[in-house]
């Protein structure tokens, strides 16, 4: 419920490439704010990153829009100063003119990190994912690969 109330105060704009724009969100890999991190959208609700090693869930807010997303979920921290865990959370949504846009909060559980990007891009790459990505993290989600 705190996630909801967190998504809620945030807002923010990303344009989707044009294939994109015309299925909808649904299953895919994407490419986050020009390629700081990429994402596998899996049918059966999860996600995963296949350039930085953390997931969650996902959901549509509707089946009969696929302009609607909510992205949550976290990550382990290892080689860095903070040695807990991080969570992140995508909002997307559907502007009258077609655009679709992205909200992205990441934070660490203590708050020594904590960020809210607007304004990139979210591109879908390809239908098929490549497998998750399983190296370590040493940064946030949101400061790049």
């Amino acid at each position: 419920m705190q996630l909801r109330a967190i998504l809620a105060l945030v807002a923010g704009a990303v344009t989707l490439s044009s294939f994109a724009d015309a299925r909808g969100i649904g299953p895919g890999q994407y490419s986050l704010f020009g390629g700081l991190q990429q994402v596998c959208l899996n049918s059966d609700g999860t996600w995963y990153g296949t350039t930085f090693n953390f997931g969650g869930h996902w959901k549509k807010d509707l089946p009969s829009t696929r302009d609607k997303a909510e992205l949550h979920g976290g990550y382990a921290m290892q080689g860095h100063g903070y040695q807990g865990y991080g969570n992140t959370a995508i909002m997307v949504r559907k502007a009258e003119a077609g655009q679709l846009y992205i909200t992205w909060h990441d934070w660490f559980d203590d708050l020594s990190y904590e960020t809210v990007l607007v304004g990139g891009r979210i591109d879908l790459v390809k239908l098929t994912c490549d497998p998750p990505f399983t190296g370590e993290n040493t940064h946030a989600a949101t400061q790049g690969n």
